[in-house]
């Protein structure tokens, strides 16, 4: 139930975030706020893998739907490493978008 929860609070955020986004109501520092936000959502999704991995060890991977939820996981961490870049190379002006 909790990471049911987590799941519908996260795509509700994005969608906010791409609605900000796009529709030009972004403030300079608004997307450090996005990234931690979606820090703290991949860590309860990096935690359910580490513990289903822990319980189910080998025969973790033997189901399609933790295979699609590790690949999401990975494709979260990615999209986080290419922000924390872009906000990084864009602090020395004032956008980050």
């Amino acid at each position: 139930m909790f990471l049911g929860v987590t799941i519908l609070v996260n795509s509700a955020l994005v969608y906010m975030f791409e609605y900000l986004r796009t529709s030009g109501h972004f403030k300079s520092h608004d997307p450090l706020v996005w990234v931690v936000l979606e820090l703290l959502f991949m860590c309860v999704y990096v935690a359910e893998f580490v513990v289903k991995l822990a319980a189910l060890r080998q025969d973790y991977w033997r189901a399609y739907w933790n295979r699609f939820e590790f690949m999401l996981m990975l494709l979260g961490i990615l999209t986080l490493s290419v922000w924390w870049a872009q906000i990084r190379e864009n602090s020395n002006d004032d956008t980050c978008w």
